[in-house]
C-alpha cells in the first residue's frame, strides 16, 4: 500500500504532496518489503522519492537495483525514466540518453497505447507514460504536452 501511494502522489512533477513525507513511506515499503515479490516496484518508488528530493545519485542507485532483476515492462520502463532524468541532472548525458531510449523503446514499442483496449494495470502504463514524458522534455528530446 505504501508503494501504491509513493508512486501515485510522485508521478507528477509538480505534486503538491509533502515530499518527504511520501519518501518515508517508500523508505517503509524498501524496508519492509525486502523479501516481497514486488520489491523491484518497491526500489523503484524509492528511487522516484530520491529523484523528487534531489538527491539524484541516490535515486540513480535504486532505479538501478530496480532494474538488476528485469522482466516487468511497465516497472523497467518507469525505472528508466526515473534513471534517465537522474543521469541528467547529474551531468552525465550520454548514460540519461541511452536510459531515456530504453524507457522509450519499452513504452512506445511494448506497453498499449493510452487509448488501448488490454486490461494491464493502467495506473502502471499510465506512470510510465507521464514519467517518460517529463524524462523527454528534461532531456529536451521533445516537446511534451
Amino acid at each position: 500500500v505504501a508503494d501504491g501511494i509513493v508512486r501515485v502522489c510522485l508521478i507528477h512533477p509538480e505534486s503538491s504532496v509533502d515530499v518527504n513525507v511520501v519518501a518515508g513511506l517508500a523508505d517503509a515499503a524498501v524496508d519492509l518489503g525486502k523479501q516481497h515479490k514486488y520489491l523491484p516496484w518497491f526500489e523503484v518508488g524509492k528511487a522516484l522519492a530520491e529523484y523528487r528530493q534531489e538527491h539524484f545519485a541516490s535515486a540513480t542507485n535504486w532505479a538501478q537495483r530496480a532494474l538488476s532483476n528485469p522482466g516487468q515492462l511497465e516497472r523497467d520502463a518507469t525505472a528508466y525514466a526515473a534513471l534517465a532524468m537522474a543521469q541528467w541532472q547529474l551531468k552525465q548525458d550520454g548514460p540519461a540518453r541511452v536510459a531515456l531510449g530504453k524507457a522509450g523503446e519499452l513504452v512506445d514499442e511494448k506497453l498499449p497505447k493510452l487509448d488501448g483496449g488490454d486490461n494491464r494495470n493502467w495506473v502502471d502504463v499510465l506512470g510510465a507514460h507521464i514519467l517518460l514524458g517529463e524524462a523527454r522534455v528534461l532531456i529536451k528530446e521533445t516537446s511534451w504536452q
